[in-house]
């Protein structure tokens, strides 16, 4: 799970994405690859990006310059280093400044989740949590928060514990516990059986031994004392996403036109990083605000131009 998705992003900016076709080769040399499925008409492949994803010649990329339909062969410059053969696994890109893969956006969105996720949530580092518990969590008597032995619950002091990993569920995988021996001597990374963000309460997997002195806790925390709304946060990662495939796109996209209100724009690449930026600026103010839902209507990107193609909204209506 992830902020947002390809199809999410999709809507939301006007891209084309599609899927690249994918498969192993037959064999080949260092400018040729054979594939049996590769059945379509002469020169269809042609102009293609080839990525060379597994096996002979891994990592690298070439530009198609043929492709025989008859032998199903396709033909790249500049030559690959060793000659494809049956352990090549490719996939096959247009070489078009419109449309982006469905394995690059998704590479895309794990960056921009991580970079949403710093600019709403604070990190904690290894905070001390031995010795202390809410006074309503478990009455007077209770030994949460103690380290004797036996007791295995902790509470971390500032709430509600963040969605670091931005999967879109506070988890186990979104805290570590680290414990401590005497003066330091030993230190141990243990597991986490629970967690439960709004109240910060942590159950280990076993209670610290009586040999423990410490217990760190490194999480993240909102500082609104609430949980963003999932819609800002799609939004947000939606802007870094398409920043990110601007920042890709730059050579070929500075090429195209996208219209506005006020005319044909010169630089349709910079316009729109710009409209990226403040689409995203204003975003992050909410959800740092502690603000709610945004309805799908009080902006949105479009790359394609249309009823409310860029230039027919402005920040004045989601300030």
């Amino acid at each position: 799970m992830a902020l947002t998705t390809t199809a999410k992003f999709r809507r939301f900016s006007g891209f084309d994405i599609r899927d690249a076709f994918t498969g192993t080769a037959d064999s080949g040399t260092t400018t040729t690859l054979v594939d049996s499925i590769l059945t379509q008409v002469d020169d269809y492949w042609n102009n293609h990006q080839i990525h060379i994803t597994g096996g002979t010649n891994a990592g690298r990329s070439r530009v198609v310059t043929d492709f025989v339909a008859s032998s199903d062969t396709i033909t790249v410059s500049p030559a690959f280093p060793s000659a494809i053969d049956n352990t090549s696994i490719y996939e096959l890109v247009p070489d078009n400044s419109q449309e982006i893969s469905e394995q690059q956006v998704s590479d895309f969105i794990t960056i921009a989740d991580k970079t949403v996720m710093q600019d709403v949530a604070v990190y904690v580092e290894k905070e001390r949590v031995d010795g202390y518990a809410p006074q309503w969590s478990a009455g007077s008597d209770s030994d949460e928060g103690e380290i004797n032995g036996t007791n295995a619950v902790f509470f971390v002091n500032r709430t509600p514990i963040a969605d670091w990993d931005a999967s879109t569920v506070v988890d186990t995988s979104d805290i570590r516990v680290d414990v401590l021996g005497d003066n330091d001597a030993w230190s141990e990374n243990v597991s986490v059986s629970s967690v439960d963000d709004f109240t910060g309460k942590i159950t280990l997997s076993s209670a610290p031994g009586s040999g423990a002195e410490r217990v760190l806790v490194s999480y993240a925390y909102y500082p609104t004392n609430q949980a963003p709304d999932a819609s800002l946060l799609e939004r947000a990662s939606n802007c870094q996403v398409g920043l990110q495939v601007l920042d890709t796109k730059a050579r070929d996209m500075a090429t195209l036109t996208w219209s506005s209100g006020s005319g044909m724009l010169r630089d349709p690449l910079e316009a729109k990083r710009a409209e990226f930026n403040a689409v995203y600026r204003t975003t992050i103010r909410r959800i740092t605000r502690g603000e709610g839902y945004i309805r799908s209507n009080d902006y949105r990107i479009d790359l394609h131009g249309g009823p409310r193609g860029f230039g027919s909204w402005t920040l004045g209506e989601f300030d």
